[in-house]
C-alpha cells in the first residue's frame, strides 16, 4: 500500500514490546516508502514515528489544528503530549 492509517495501534502493548514494535514499524515504513498516518497520545510514540505532526485543539468551541515539523516539535514535547508553542 501507498499509505496505512493507524489509529492507537500499540497502546495495548506493555512498554517493551511497544518499543520493539516501534523500532519495527518505523523500518518498514522507511524500507517500503508507505506513507502512514498515526494517531496517538503518547509523545515518545510519536516521536519515534512521525515526521511531521498535527495537533488538533478544541479551543472557544472550534477546533484548531497546528502542522508541524519534526525537528521543530520535538523539544516541545511535554509529558502529557501536548505542543508548548507559546
Amino acid at each position: 500500500p501507498q499509505l496505512i492509517l493507524l489509529d492507537e495501534p500499540l497502546s495495548a502493548l506493555d512498554r517493551k514490546s511497544r518499543r520493539e514494535v516501534q523500532t519495527y514499524l518505523r523500518r518498514v515504513l522507511e524500507s517500503q516508502r508507505i506513507s502512514a498516518v498515526v494517531v496517538t497520545h503518547d509523545p515518545d510514540e510519536a516521536e519515534k514515528l512521525g515526521d511531521v505532526f498535527i495537533q488538533f485543539e478544541r479551543h472557544e468551541g472550534r477546533t484548531q489544528t497546528r502542522i508541524v515539523e519534526a525537528r521543530e516539535i520535538l523539544p516541545a514535547l511535554d509529558d502529557v503530549g501536548t505542543i508548548d508553542r507559546a
